[in-house]
């Protein structure tokens, strides 16, 4: 219970943001906290139990604005959450795009160098002349080395390199990626100017070739094709190095006005922080006006319920302040009538209040008395009474519901435990019969490699013994068509021999054997 003078600060609740700790502690409003009217109580016992009522009732207001805080917080997360995302698709494009704008000047200078070597071997050795000035030879130090850092720094990043890109980008602070970005971007500016300086060296050598092509033109002249063709090289070169001079000033000119909007849009963004956090402080301010309209409306269907069920409370009135109507005559009227009216009911209303303040008076005296009996009145007279008998009951039905509950709790806790651990068991169970599973699988694969391994090497005899049986039958088929040309070649020998010698039947026996030879051989191939 609390008097109409207490006061409190307006940021005693912890449901506040932490960006208002410091605006709570500098500027500290007071708020009236309105009395409250816990009726008749008869004994201490109904009054706490009024009291845990409004405690009740306090913590139920509580839970519910934690509730509408937390609903808050969570889509203010899902909202990061969702920034985050676009933040880091983004870094992602634009690191792949960097990625491909390095490996392109890369290509580029590759492709000058390759050129500069080739025009720098077809020389003719007593043409070659050295480098001017202010030209500078394609492979110098600076070129090499920055061709040799260039596969190391620069790679196209797919998924996993992208993701360690943005894992690593999110891990440094700040400042280190600030360095790193400060780097790579030295890094391209160096090569893009590597990249000019080599274009502007192949069109200075360009001129230089075609001055010497009509320095040369007196004594050796070429066709007028050739000039034409020369001619029109030369204006096609100059008019490309202009074009190159021209997107190298646009490329200038851009760059500068990137890095001013660049500029504009980290102030917008600051600007829109700054905004950001003042909506924050409005809408915090517009939740706190929100509450209270709640507490107010609450109070207000109390008021009413009170003065419904005829429950009046003396107290000051408070008057409106401010404000002009402006009323038509009839309305005027209508209102002095019942202004009439109510000061009628007032005066009948203040002989009440008369009436009723004698009885007050009355009542108080009668009270005051009662008080003083009530003092000394002994506890067994309290203890027989049945508002202590209808309170002890609640009191002990309250009991018994709460130990009812906490018993509850107790079964539901040793509910949660015996599943977790049957749960803990099943998923042991799983775990070893997966061993068991595993070991079983390796065995087979052991064993199937094992299989694998004698059928290999049965596969690997049989090719030998089938290499060995094939270059027995090549020799076998090499050595029967070598003793039939032999046999070939001694029968005519034989014929003309028996001829010579005599007119023998037995000549006609060898005849008819020389048609079996081929036929014999034939049959042994």
């Amino acid at each position: 219970m609390s008097g109409p003078g207490n006061k409190r600060t307006a940021g005693d609740g912890g449901s506040g943001p932490p960006e208002k700790k410091l605006s709570r502690e500098e500027k500290t409003t007071t708020t009236l906290i309105e009395p409250i009217r816990l009726g008749g109580i008869s004994s201490t016992e109904e009054m706490d139990l009024k009291v845990l009522q409004f405690k009740n009732k306090k913590l139920a207001e509580r839970l519910e604005q934690r509730q509408a805080c937390e609903d808050e917080l969570r889509e203010r997360i899902e909202k990061l959450e969702k920034r985050q995302a676009t933040d880091d698709a983004t870094l992602l494009i634009v690191n792949r795009y960097w990625a491909q704008l390095d490996e392109t000047v890369e290509a580029l200078l590759r492709h000058h160098e390759n050129q500069e070597e080739l025009s720098s071997g077809t020389e003719v050795p007593g043409t070659q002349e050295g480098p001017t000035r202010d030209e500078t030879p394609l492979s110098e130090p600076g070129t090499s080395e920055l061709r040799e850092t260039l596969p190391m720094k620069l790679r196209p990043p797919l998924s996993e390199p992208a993701l360690a890109f943005v894992v690593a980008l999110g891990a440094s602070s700040n400042e280190e990626v600030e360095l790193q970005l400060q780097d790579r971007m030295e890094f391209s500016k160096a090569a893009v100017s590597r990249v000019v300086e080599a274009s502007d060296r192949l069109q200075r050598r360009v001129e230089e070739l075609c001055q010497r092509m009509y320095s040369r033109g007196d004594s050796e002249p070429p066709g007028e094709v050739a000039r034409a063709q020369t001619r029109e090289l030369g204006r096609e070169n100059r008019r490309l190095q202009d074009l190159a001079t021209q997107l190298q000033e646009k490329h200038h000119r851009i760059s500068l006005e990137y890095s001013e909007l660049q500029d504009k849009v980290t102030s917008a963004e600051t600007k829109v922080l700054e905004m950001e956090t003042t909506v924050e402080d409005l809408q915090w301010d517009i939740e706190k006006l929100r509450k209270r309209e709640q507490k107010l409306n609450k109070h207000l269907a109390e008021a009413l319920e009170q003065l419904n069920s005829g429950y009046y409370v003396s107290g000051s009135s408070s008057g409106f302040q401010g404000g002009q109507i402006t009323l038509s005559m009839q309305k005027f009227e209508m209102l002095n009538a019942e202004l009439e009216e109510n000061q009628e009911l007032a005066n009948s209303r203040m002989a009440e209040l008369e009436k009723l303040q004698a009885e007050l008076q009355g009542a108080v005296r009668t009270n005051e008395r009662l008080k003083v009996a009530l003092r000394s009145l002994p506890e067994e007279v309290v203890r027989e009474t049945g508002e202590y008998r209808m309170l002890q009951a609640q009191f002990s039905l309250l009991y018994n519901e709460s130990l009812q509950v906490k018993t509850q709790l107790d079964e539901a806790r040793g509910l949660l435990l015996a599943t977790k651990n049957s749960h803990l068991r099943h998923i042991e169970h799983m775990e070893s019969d997966e061993l068991g599973l595993q070991k079983k699988l390796r065995t087979e694969v052991i064993q199937l490699e094992d299989t694998l391994a004698q059928v290999r090497k049965e596969y690997e005899m049989l090719r030998i013994e089938f290499e060995q049986n094939l270059v027995a039958l090549t020799s076998v088929e090499i050595e029967l068509p070598k003793r039939g040309r032999d046999r070939l070649a001694a029968g005519p020998t034989s014929n003309h021999s028996s001829r010579r010698a005599s007119s023998n039947p037995v000549t006609e026996p060898v005849c008819m054997m020389l048609p079996v030879l081929p036929a014999q051989a034939n049959s042994g191939l």
